[in-house]
């Protein structure tokens, strides 16, 4: 289902690591924006410690998903899928200060039959490095993992569920670590 992959931030986006650091319980993503013009990291380029990202597509066949980063650096854009090959898939974060690419591997897949209603639900969990960044993310690197829930409805035909989605939701949960 290219849904599944391309949501899966395009192979397995969204990692869900529960809870917080004492890095982002010092600074909450408003101190840090508000210190950091423009989703900028403070002061200088260089960062360290725990970064959640929160992917999220209404269409399986977008190619721009909304980012929200928060963490070791505070930033709203988007990403860019890339071609899924071998339960991999490399995709481009987009940020107003800069870039950097996203490599995820998905681990494990749960898509159960869909409801007598055609109602879909699927789980994809993987792992995710992060790297090639370009002005405030040069230098990026880490990685952690994501969780990747997808929902939406099929086409309903003389009783039958198949064919496109009517209805498409992608949520992405990444957290790990990232220094630059």
């Amino acid at each position: 289902m290219r849904a599944a992959l391309t949501a899966a931030t395009t192979l397995a986006c969204a990692v869900t690591l529960a809870g917080g650091t004492a890095a982002a319980a010092q600074a909450s993503p408003a101190a840090v924006a508000a210190a950091s013009p423009a989703g900028r990291p403070a002061a200088t380029s260089a960062f360290a410690g725990s970064e959640h990202l929160r992917i999220i597509s209404v269409a399986a066949s977008s190619r721009h998903l909304s980012v929200l980063a928060t963490g070791a650096f505070t930033a709203g854009g988007y990403e860019v899928p890339g071609q899924v090959t071998g339960l991999r898939a490399t995709d481009k974060m987009v940020f107003p200060n800069g870039t950097f690419l996203v490599t995820r591997r998905i681990t494990r897949q749960v898509l159960p039959l869909p409801t007598s209603s055609c109602q879909v639900s699927e789980t994809i969990h993987g792992t995710f490095s992060a790297g090639s960044g370009t002005g405030s993310y040069r230098g990026i690197s880490g990685g952690g993992g994501f969780v990747l829930y997808i929902s939406g409805v099929l086409r309903k035909s003389h009783g039958t569920c198949g064919g496109a989605m009517t209805v498409y939701q992608a949520l992405t949960y990444e957290g790990g670590k990232v220094r630059s």
